[in-house]
């Protein structure tokens, strides 16, 4: 038998080292293409928050608040429709965090930013759900001790009336910006809250940021449910195994806009003067 050769040794090595390289490819395209493109630029059949009462016509937010529809806390007083910019006439909800100010409805500390609910039609039947929008924060934000962003979330549905929330899933800033999701369920020993984040991806200042959250509800009674956030395209929150539900009348119900810092903490509380600017939300099914 003749002896095998080095040429052909360091031949057949390089080979199989190609071979790993592309296995090793492939497999990560399967089980990372799907988180790295958000699910706003895959979904369908959207549904968007109206801030105009016609073409060109911005609301004003005493009428925004009449087309809500449901209980809220500071949209009159804190917020403002305004243009995104000249040309091409996007419309924004501006929110004023003043000094002070914790959630809108903590009569402890001052008014300052929102709290409320959109309910699009279609959403309840759906298994999968993706909400997208844009957000700007002032170059000098600071962000303190914390706060929140809006969320998809899910009530117990039944008929047309909306019940008790089952689980919420709002964005949250933490200090120096670096964003997660406060993942908040229901039971029956009372609220639970977990948060998911990574810390390596910040909410930039001074810009305007894309923010994507999808949500896969899991199988009644099971923890296979999904949840993904993108910020600026980049993963920010990929969290599988979650039970969102326990029963099969669980179900989507909409979008918690809630802006603001902290919760009922003092020490949370908006530090200084601030707004932030957030474009309508779009929510599309699957």
């Amino acid at each position: 038998m003749k002896p095998i050769s080095k040429g052909t040794l360091i031949f057949n090595a390089g080979g199989v080292l190609v071979g790993l390289v592309l296995v090793g490819y492939f497999v990560n395209s399967i089980f990372s293409s799907e988180t790295a493109i958000p699910c706003s630029a895959e979904y369908q059949h959207a549904y968007r928050l109206g801030l105009e009462r016609g073409p060109g016509e911005l609301m004003t937010a005493p009428e925004l608040q009449a087309r809500l529809g449901g209980l809220d806390f500071g949209v009159a007083d804190n917020t403002e429709i305004l243009w995104r910019d000249a040309a091409a006439k996007r419309p924004v909800l501006q929110v004023a965090l003043r000094k002070g100010s914790t959630r809108p409805d903590n009569a402890r500390t001052e008014n300052g930013g929102v709290d409320f609910s959109w309910r699009p039609k279609g959403i309840t039947e759906a298994e999968m759900v993706c909400l997208s929008y844009d957000i700007w924060l002032p170059a000098d934000f600071d962000f303190n001790r914390g706060g929140t962003l809006p969320g998809l979330y899910g009530a117990a549905t039944e008929g047309d009336g909306e019940g008790e929330p089952v689980f919420q899933a709002p964005l949250v800033w933490k200090s120096a910006g670096n964003s997660g999701v406060a993942v908040v369920t229901r039971s029956e020993s009372g609220k639970q809250i977990s948060y998911v984040e990574r810390g390596r991806v910040r909410i930039p200042r001074g810009r305007w940021v894309s923010i994507a959250q999808e949500i896969r509800l899991n199988t009644p009674g099971q923890k296979d449910g999904i949840l993904r956030t993108w910020i600026d395209g980049s993963v920010a929150v990929d969290r599988k195994g979650l039970q969102l539900r326990r029963e099969a009348s669980d179900r989507f119900e909409g979008v918690k806009a809630n802006v603001h810092y902290g919760g009922s903490d003092p020490s949370q509380a908006a530090p200084k003067d601030a707004s932030v600017r957030i474009s309508a939300f779009t929510v599309a099914v699957r």
